[in-house]
């Protein structure tokens, strides 16, 4: 459950971040590697 919802946030930002901004493919993928663990840390603090 954690996982998903972890997963299901971060492309929430992600998807978020394309439509106010576009990247490039590489950008993303950077972005996505800082989005996961911070999700991540989130949902263990609560």
């Amino acid at each position: 459950m954690e996982a998903s919802s972890t997963e299901q946030l971060g492309t929430t930002v992600l998807l978020w971040q394309i439509a106010s901004k576009p990247v490039s493919e590489q950008q993303l993928l950077l972005q996505a590697d800082q989005v996961v663990p911070v999700a991540e840390r989130a949902f263990r603090n609560v």
